[in-house]
């Protein structure tokens, strides 16, 4: 189960390099979270955009615009629906954890590294 986790963070680390090859070094690195929101919630919104201007389709929101973009599903290591601390821990360092558990492993034995503490140390 880690190493999908790690493994779904380094594709989305080389897709972000990929699509910003010959681009100038991006300062900041926005990390949206649209908690309950997927695909349709998106679609939905950006069919409204275009309903309210009396067009037809969609109208796409500006988020769908970016050139990298990922999503996630956050569900523990120990239940279907996870909380709070358990879903941060897995966003924030790339490896899920146990409901209840913050910024650790299943085990609680060792802390979990966040994303940017492992691209400060790079």
């Amino acid at each position: 189960m880690m190493r999908k986790w790690k493994n779904t963070i380094g594709l989305f680390v080389i897709l972000f390099i990929m699509v910003s090859c010959g681009q100038p070094k991006a300062k900041y690195i926005f990390y949206f979270i649209g908690d309950g929101m997927g695909t349709v919630q998106m679609n939905a919104a950006e069919r409204y955009l275009a309903a309210m201007e009396d067009k037809n389709g969609i109208i796409p929101l500006a988020m769908n615009l970016a050139p990298a973009t990922g999503m996630a599903a956050t569900n523990s290591t120990n239940a279907y629906i996870t909380d709070s601390g358990a879903s941060a821990t897995a966003l924030a360092s790339g490896i899920k954890t146990n409901s209840g558990t913050i910024g650790m492993d299943t085990e609680h034995r060792y802390p979990l590294k966040s994303i940017t503490e492992t691209a400060k140390e790079r």
